[in-house]
């Protein structure tokens, strides 16, 4: 904000916030190309209608709106994130190729995740991660 502080606080957050929104959509993607007989296509599907509807109604709703659907779009994630790990740990017990890996980066980055959303809720001993 303060690299560009003559830009519309409303657009910016309505950019962060839907950015966020639509990345469960793109996370689930890549995993069902990476391992397509381990994620149900009608999870890939919940997750894109959910994901993009709110997306859709954050880009038009009021930034307090935007700001109480992302309470939302955080159970959903969290909820998602174990899902993935578990079809990855399927993948893995399936000898994939590129499981295990996938499986220890995305782990990684869903701690990242939990950690970001505990300290966006101010949930007592969650550190920032900036």
């Amino acid at each position: 904000m303060q690299l560009m502080p003559t830009f519309d606080w409303f657009i910016l957050l309505k950019i962060i916030y839907i950015s966020i929104f639509l990345s469960l959509p793109f996370a689930v993607n890549f995993f069902h190309a990476l391992f397509p007989e381990e994620i149900n296509i009608k999870f890939k599907y919940g997750a894109q209608i959910i994901c993009y509807s709110l997306a859709g109604i954050g880009l038009i709703a009021s930034p307090m709106i935007t700001a109480d659907l992302f309470t939302y779009v955080q159970i959903l994630i969290a909820i998602s994130g174990l899902y993935i790990i578990f079809c990855v740990f399927k993948s893995v017990k399936h000898k994939r190729i590129g499981a295990i890996p996938s499986l220890a980066g995305f782990v990684v980055f869903y701690g990242t995740v939990l950690m970001a959303l505990a300290y966006e809720n101010s949930i007592a001993g969650s550190p920032a991660l900036m």
